[in-house]
């Protein structure tokens, strides 16, 4: 059972590394429905797990997201709308197989650096995650 609906908003500044996947070959542009598929990897760091220790906990993750967007490219920036959905699970999340699941809608702005090819942009977004608090 589900016990922990939890709400989070994100705003991340960054290259748009799944541009590169998901590019027009002539043009380094994005335009138009595209299917966004990822994987990830990194870490958690959490609040010390009781009173005695003030050490955080780290632990290793990985990421599947799966989603779909649309794109338009102008003369300066590329902007689109993502929704994907997202498994998450930590080297924790293994040990009890209680994996955390998220839905996100995304609003991306990428803009042109030089000739087109890099593009350094940001993602403001918002999302529900659902976690399995067993």
């Amino acid at each position: 059972m589900i016990k922990n609906i939890l709400l989070s908003t994100a705003l991340v500044l960054g290259s748009l590394a799944s541009s590169a996947l998901a590019q027009e070959a002539s043009s380094y542009d994005i335009n138009g429905p595209k299917v966004i598929v990822g994987i990830g990897s990194g870490v958690n760091i959490n609040g010390a797990s009781n009173s005695q220790s003030t050490t955080p906990k780290v632990s290793p993750n990985a990421n599947l997201k799966l989603g779909t967007g649309i794109f338009s490219t102008n003369n300066t920036s590329t902007m689109g709308l993502a929704a994907s959905a997202n498994a998450s699970a930590s080297s924790q999340t293994l040990k009890t197989s209680k994996p955390s699941y998220s839905a996100n809608l995304d609003f991306m702005q990428a803009f042109k650096v030089g000739s087109g090819k890099v593009k350094l942009g940001y993602i403001v977004g918002g999302g529900a995650a659902l976690e399995d608090g067993r």
